[in-house]
């Protein structure tokens, strides 16, 4: 893995712009030397001015929206309608007329059931669906303890060693049962992005990025051929 980058901006809304245009120069590049592109979406707050933008062609020229399909790094075990939902915030951000249409759409489940099948369930799903292929843009956020995607400081996912989906029974924050994609599938990854805004996110930022902090789950995202990218804005920038 190449050195991580560090990008700092003023508002939200200029690292929502800035992000979302590097998302769409990475997703033009790669779709000259592949047929099908993969975009791994992140939840919580942080991304929606960034889905606004990036999912309005209008706003981001020359993506190349045919050969996208869309995934996510985690999910609650609620219903689409659900506010607590990734994938049905994520839809409500895409706007009425989303570039990229349901049939592209790879959510972990399409009504939640037993959370052990559906993990099993899709990732069966994601191995025939990246067979031979790698996450081309992951996109991932930090929480005020480190935990990046539903992965949390001290759980068993992240022991991991194959496994690429895995529920989360317990999570230390609402609500307790989730799925989550694992360091094995997040370290396949050829570009990480990590968006990272609110001066909540300072302090676990500045133990992220030292050698204090290598073993939080956000720091231990590091593909081995991939590239990592911090935006992060300036309330939660350690320097600033």
């Amino acid at each position: 893995m190449s050195a991580p980058t560090r990008r700092i901006f003023s508002t939200p809304a200029d690292l929502a712009r800035a992000a979302a245009d590097r998302v769409a120069e990475l997703l033009r590049r790669r779709a000259a030397q592949s047929k099908v592109l993969s975009l791994v979406l992140t939840g919580g707050r942080t991304p929606d001015l960034l889905y606004q933008r990036l999912f309005d062609p209008r706003r981001t020229p020359g993506v190349p929206w045919a050969k996208i399909h869309l995934f996510w790094g985690d999910e609650r075990m609620v219903p689409f309608r659900d506010p607590a939902s990734n994938a049905g915030n994520a839809r409500k951000a895409f706007g009425r007329k989303p570039p990229i249409p349901r049939s592209r759409q790879h959510p972990f489940f399409t009504v939640p059931g037993r959370s052990v099948d559906d993990a099993r369930r899709f990732e069966s799903h994601l191995r025939r669906w990246f067979r031979g292929r790698r996450p081309d843009v992951v996109l991932l956020g930090v929480g005020e303890d480190g935990h990046t995607a539903s992965l949390f400081p001290g759980a068993p996912a992240l022991a991991a060693k194959r496994r690429w989906v895995l529920p989360v029974e317990d999570a230390p924050k609402p609500p307790p049962r989730r799925l989550t994609l694992t360091l094995p599938f997040f370290n396949r990854a050829r570009h990480v992005l990590f968006l990272v805004r609110g001066g909540d996110k300072r302090e676990v930022l500045r133990r992220v990025w030292s050698r204090r902090g290598r073993t939080l789950p956000a720091a231990r995202v590091r593909p081995s051929r991939g590239t990592v990218e911090w935006f992060v804005d300036r309330p939660a920038f350690p320097g600033g």
